[in-house]
């Protein structure tokens, strides 16, 4: 299929005034003539699509009457893109000269590559790295590489990574379609993990690009009731959609075992109110086993990896980042990392001397 433009950069905003005026000034100096960006609002009450108008006339925009949910409108953003090239980014970023470009030059580097992501600082502390990738627990659970740690350890080398962050990353247009885009169950969060694990089901990596940067307005601490339920549903939905039921069945204890180190997780980020939003995603998935049978329909045609080598590179080991839990928690998280670790071993002998 050909393709007018090199790369389509795709901005969901929801009520994102504040930052739509400066992540857009901060693409200027990084889009061409061969790039074009299209926003698509979630139903902002704010005036966010007037200012988009009237100060971005060359912008696409296009509008939703409700919040159809970030994955449902990165989709809709990529339906419209004319690049050879999708880049996701979100509306509280800016990104840094040479920003594109090397998530670009990063994704054309290797024909095996499907998918890059940037080196995130926080925008109220720059130099200190939010995310350089992420690495992925065989259980979904996701730990961000080089969580607040001094960005320059991070910023010289590219490296294969399990999962793209979602809040800046690029993939080939007609992977994604390859793909399906994003799965529109999600609502948000955790879609680009999933895509991710998708992607290397069919066979593409993802990269690191260390010279890709952009400041992300993320909070060193605090995270909403509504992300807490978000991301724990959609990370068993993943999980179910995903692997292979003989592989969920070897991995049972150590899946078993994650579960009850997320409890820990949301009681520590949510109380008993963050207890409640984990035990609301159980409930979601019990009245929607439909969605998990659909996902893994859907998901057959564009499996060729055999789980086992999936495996072979996910985390076996707990390695919590942004949310330890003290010394304490670091204890428990070394301690279950032993049979986390062994019943990854064990599954993944299994499924590579089976084929699996």
């Amino acid at each position: 299929m050909e393709h007018s433009k090199r790369a389509s950069i795709v901005i969901v905003a929801y009520n994102g005034i504040e930052y739509l005026g400066p992540c857009l000034s901060s693409l200027q100096r990084e889009v061409g003539p061969r790039d074009e960006i299209i926003v698509i609002d979630n139903a902002s009450t704010d005036g966010s699509t007037d200012l988009v108008r009237r100060q971005w006339p060359h912008a696409m925009v296009i509008e939703n009457m409700d919040n159809a949910g970030f994955g449902v409108a990165c989709n809709m953003g990529a339906e419209h893109a004319q690049g050879r090239h999708l880049v996701f980014l979100n509306q509280d970023t800016e990104v840094l000269p040479g920003w594109l470009d090397a998530l670009l030059e990063a994704l054309e580097s290797d024909d095996a590559v499907g998918l890059t992501t940037s080196a995130q600082q926080y925008l109220a502390h720059p130099g200190l790295l939010h995310s350089a990738g992420s690495d992925l627990h065989y259980s979904g659970l996701i730990f961000l590489r080089g969580a607040l740690q001094p960005a320059d350890g991070f910023a010289h080398r590219t490296e294969k990574v399990q999962s793209v962050v979602g809040a800046s990353f690029a993939i080939h247009t007609e992977v994604w379609r390859e793909l399906g885009g994003f799965e529109p169950e999600f609502f948000m969060y955790y879609e680009e993990m999933d895509l991710s694990w998708r992607a290397q089901l069919a066979g593409y990596g993802c990269l690191y690009a260390p010279k890709s940067v952009v400041y992300h307005d993320v909070p060193l601490s605090g995270v909403s009731l509504d992300k807490l339920h978000y991301i724990c549903r959609n990370r068993l939905l993943s999980l179910l959609g995903n692997w292979r039921w003989p592989t969920l069945l070897l991995l049972t204890p150590g899946l078993a075992l994650a579960e009850l180190a997320e409890f820990g997780f949301v009681a520590l980020a949510g109380r008993w109110r963050g207890i409640w939003a984990k035990l609301k995603a159980y409930g979601w998935l019990l009245r929607n086993c439909g969605s998990v049978l659909r996902l893994r329909r859907e998901r057959r045609s564009t499996r060729r990896v055999p789980d086992w080598v999936v495996l072979a590179e996910r985390t076996w080991t707990l390695q919590p980042r942004e949310f330890t839990g003290g010394h304490v928690g670091q204890m428990l998280a070394r301690l279950a990392s032993i049979p986390l670790y062994a019943n990854g071993w064990i599954a993944w002998r299994i499924c590579r001397s089976l084929g699996w």
